[in-house]
């Protein structure tokens, strides 16, 4: 059968002595507007945490502080107790940039890499583990990964990490974009700053 939701209003029945015989009332099934409140509720802490990878992310000063920014939404709106943030190096082997990775976590991240851009998950024991795969330019960059113990991943919960997971790559990219573009700009005054000097010592040469 199927769970449901029902709002009940009741009096109850005496009889002449006093004593309670029964209730008198109405039950309404409110499964419909229940659900559609939790989808409204799940939507604003989903956001909620979208906003906060993009806007605490412009202040961070690391690719670790980031993902472990990211991860601490992931856990924290799915419910899980453990959880890592890896990004594949050119041998495709994962490099942990935030959280622990377990043994485990190991196994579902070759699942995620065979399937490549869809979610896998994985339980083993009492745990379950789901991986999320990020994607950037239409390759593999990464994965999301997030355990807990005995309850399975529902799809609401799967849609919460694959909407985190662009949030993350798009503030990761920004960031390392920002910090080239910042390395550039100090290299320019560097090479300005040794051509002024050297233009100098030439002009000195030359009066002498």
């Amino acid at each position: 059968g199927e769970k449901v939701c029902l709002l009940s209003n009741g009096v109850p029945i005496l009889d002449e002595n006093k004593e309670l015989v029964g209730y008198r009332g109405v039950h309404k099934d409110i499964t419909d507007r229940k659900q559609k409140e939790s989808q409204i509720l799940w939507q604003q802490r989903v956001q909620e945490g979208v906003n906060r990878i993009l806007m605490e992310g412009i202040q961070m000063d690391s690719d670790q502080g980031l993902a472990e920014l990211c991860l601490k939404v992931a856990m924290l709106i799915t419910s899980s107790s453990q959880g890592a943030i890896v990004e594949f190096d050119e041998g495709r082997n994962p490099v942990t940039m935030a959280g622990d990775l377990q043994n485990h976590s190991l196994k579902i991240l070759e699942q995620v890499k065979d399937t490549r851009k869809s979610a896998s998950e994985l339980q083993q024991n009492k745990k379950v583990c789901l991986a999320v795969p990020l994607i950037h330019a239409d390759e593999m960059f990464g994965a999301i990964v997030i355990c807990r113990y005995q309850e399975k991943y529902d799809f609401q919960t799967r849609r919460t990490v694959e909407i985190l997971a662009p949030a993350f790559m798009g503030a990761l990219i920004r960031n390392r974009s920002s910090r080239e573009v910042e390395l550039a700009r100090k290299s320019a005054e560097e090479i300005n700053q040794r051509l002024k000097d050297a233009v100098k010592r030439e002009k000195q040469l030359a009066l002498q």
